[in-house]
């Protein structure tokens, strides 16, 4: 490998950090969420859009305190970057579809807010790219990549099998001159976090859905009607000691009233299984309404349904495989781990909460298993209770209290967590990049109809959780580093 293809493998790598995460926003001298939402608004394909802020994420890895090598490296281009750019203000971007089969978009749009326009073209010149003008701007391309700056506002295009870059650029320039979109874009571009997603249900719908061509015209309305202004916020934060990833719903009614997720306090699916001895490590509870989900599932494809909640991400993928399931489980799912180191052992309690059918076929199967000592099975009402202990029994006489921040554990829709406070990753075989887990002290996550929320906490208060994932990324390029300096 070339030098020159090592310190583009070290760009690329620090690159894909910086798409991952930022720290807030500052105006400068362009308003760069309006000139975002007025391009939203002019192009009507976009499916997801958003902002980003490369120089704060940065700065929160604490790099200048790691490797002095990778610190020279990273601050010089920096230096250069802040010279021809504000990167105080976040990079704005926003995504066309349709979406191919390997997810790859139609185009990508960047915009950042230039220092100067001489400034800025004076580094395209420097570092080698060809800049040409037109009668309204100044751009340049290469290969994918047209980029192009006029009064200070850089904009940019990555389009597969780019040939005419003067044209996109122009059509980006009249796009840019439409009405700001205002209502859920502007709401979700105005977000205080340290990066923000937009996600257009009913572009990335319309836009991505051959099996919407299935349908009859009816039905495609009907669904068409239930994507409309539809959106998912999804907001990043770290901050010293926590990182908290949360999304959500912004959706129709239509789409709302199909939300399956049941949220009921009184119902707390963790008193089912909240007796035993240890302390908890992880848990995961569901409590689904597989009726109501069904009965829509049926009512259109199976393949389009899956299309349009595998947009919803983690929360939607948890729906496919429901056409017979109302059958045999009421939908209530819950599993809980815990740690018992006086006794050396784990114990694991699980209960799925089952039909009249799914009970009978249940009650068939316990009567033909041979348990051992250590797994104990057993019905009630509403379901399975499973008990399994890798040694030593669990004493059902004690109950289990459930963890810091995990006060919501089985009242949600979704909720899951693994507590990582006392926990030595080398005793489960975990080595490397898996010693950063050491650090946290939890993972916590809940989802209902109304969204989802990931939160993860350091056991250092003083230390963000992107410094840590730093620590992983420099010992992957620290040897690149010093081949360069070779």
């Amino acid at each position: 490998m070339t030098k020159l293809k090592r310190k583009s493998l070290i760009f690329v790598l620090i690159g894909m950090i910086a798409i991952t995460s930022c720290s807030g926003d500052q105006q400068g001298a362009i308003n760069l969420t309006e000139k975002t939402s007025k391009f939203i608004s002019g192009n009507g394909n976009i499916v997801l859009f958003g902002k980003a802020d490369l120089k704060g994420m940065l700065d929160k890895t604490n790099y200048k305190q790691k490797d002095t090598k990778v610190d020279a490296l990273i601050s010089s281009e920096i230096l250069s970057l802040e010279r021809v750019l504000n990167l105080k203000q976040s990079i704005y971007y926003a995504v066309e579809g349709p979406m191919a089969y390997d997810g790859t978009p139609k185009a990508t749009y960047l915009f950042l807010e230039a220092t100067s326009d001489t400034a800025f073209i004076n580094e395209l010149n420097s570092r080698g790219y060809l800049v040409e003008k037109t009668d309204d701007f100044v751009y340049t391309e290469n290969g994918d990549f047209a980029m192009g700056v006029k009064d200070q506002l850089v904009f940019a295009v990555v389009k597969g099998g780019q040939s005419e870059a003067k044209k996109d650029l122009k059509k980006i320039r009249n796009e840019l001159m439409a009405d700001p979109a205002g209502g859920k874009i502007d709401k979700i571009l105005g977000q205080d976090a340290d990066m923000v997603i937009g996600t257009n249900l009913e572009n990335l719908y319309m836009t991505s859905s051959t099996e919407l061509e299935k349908l009859e015209n009816k039905k495609k309305e009907e669904l068409k009607k239930m994507v409309s202004d539809s959106y998912i916020q999804t907001t990043f934060k770290f901050e010293d000691g926590a990182a908290e990833i949360e999304a959500k719903n912004m959706f129709s009614e239509s789409l709302m009233a199909i939300m399956p997720f049941n949220t009921n306090s009184s119902d707390n699916l963790f008193s089912k299984v909240n007796k035993g001895s240890g302390e908890p490590l992880a848990g995961f509870a569901m409590d689904m309404d597989v009726t109501k989900m069904e009965k829509f599932v049926n009512n259109y494809s199976p393949e389009t349904m899956e299309m349009l909640f595998q947009s919803f991400g983690f929360a939607g993928n948890m729906f496919g495989g429901l056409p017979l399931a109302s059958m045999i489980t009421t939908g209530k799912v819950v599993g809980l781990a815990t740690s018992d180191p006086a006794n050396n052992a784990m114990h694991m309690n699980v209960f799925v909460g089952l039909s009249k059918l799914g009970s009978e076929l249940g009650k068939d199967q316990i009567e033909k298993m041979d348990l051992g000592e250590y797994l104990l099975v057993s019905q009630d009402k509403d379901g399975l209770i499973a008990s399994i202990s890798t040694m030593g029994k669990s004493d059902k006489s004690k109950k289990i209290l459930l963890p810091e921040a995990c006060e919501d554990f089985g009242k949600k829709g979704i909720s899951a967590f693994l507590y990582l406070d006392n926990v030595n990753m080398e005793d489960f075989g975990m080595y490397g990049s898996f010693e950063m887990l050491e650090d946290l002290k939890y993972i916590v996550f809940n989802a209902d109809n109304d969204g989802a929320k990931l939160t993860i906490k350091s056991k250092n208060e003083d230390v963000n959780i992107l410094e840590n994932s730093m620590d992983v990324v420099l010992g992957m390029i620290q040897n690149e580093v010093t081949l360069l300096n070779m």
